[in-house]
């Protein structure tokens, strides 16, 4: 099964909400900077040195999951989850992890149309995220460089950052001050790119 593929790399599966989450599992989006990402997306991967998780939208159906599943096993196989990327490389990993699944599950003439239409959805909200978060230019950062932050979190924003697109509780802080205070960067962001 998937869920077993996905175990034997190394991965954990976490079922999150797009409208209310379990202690844990909000916890550990607040802790990865990952909460308001996690409400624009069905499904996507996330590791770091620590972790090695897939979250997936609790709810769905056994196809849907299906093809969400394989569709971030794609990723893993093809060591996209390896380096950040956006743009152009976002848009081309994202199609040949859509081919990978579509070839993993070699989905019957029948179905073809419902899960074209999942892929389509999954690209395209990932599509959203990528131009509501990236920023087209460079950052040159100052000692009195402004980025942004949430009274309950400890990282800094971009002001476009799609993590404080919509938190009322944010203020802005110089690059000096979120070193004194200790913030790390936003990995959604990334401020300092």
């Amino acid at each position: 099964s998937l869920k077993k593929t996905l175990s034997n790399h190394g991965y954990t599966l976490v079922y999150f909400s797009h409208l209310t989450n379990s202690e844990p599992v909000a916890k550990l989006l607040l802790a990865l900077g990952l909460t308001t990402y996690a409400m624009t997306v069905n499904a996507f991967t996330y590791k770091d040195c620590q972790f090695r998780l897939v979250f997936i939208l609790e709810n769905l159906s056994d196809e849907e999951q299906k093809v969400l599943l394989a569709h971030e096993l794609g990723h893993i196989v093809l060591k996209h989850t390896d380096k950040k990327c956006s743009g152009t490389e976002g848009i081309l990993r994202e199609k040949e992890a859509n081919e990978f699944a579509l070839e993993l599950l070699r989905i019957p003439q029948k179905k073809p149309y419902f899960i074209a239409a999942v892929l389509c959805v999954t690209v395209l909200s990932i599509l959203l995220t990528f131009f509501l978060v990236m920023e087209a230019s460079h950052t040159v950062v100052t000692g009195d460089t402004k980025f942004w932050v949430t009274t309950a979190g400890k990282k800094f924003h971009r002001n476009t950052c799609g993590c404080i697109k919509w938190n009322t509780s944010i203020s802005s802080l110089s690059y000096k001050e979120l070193l004194e205070e200790g913030y790390e960067p936003c990995k959604l962001c990334n401020p300092l790119d």
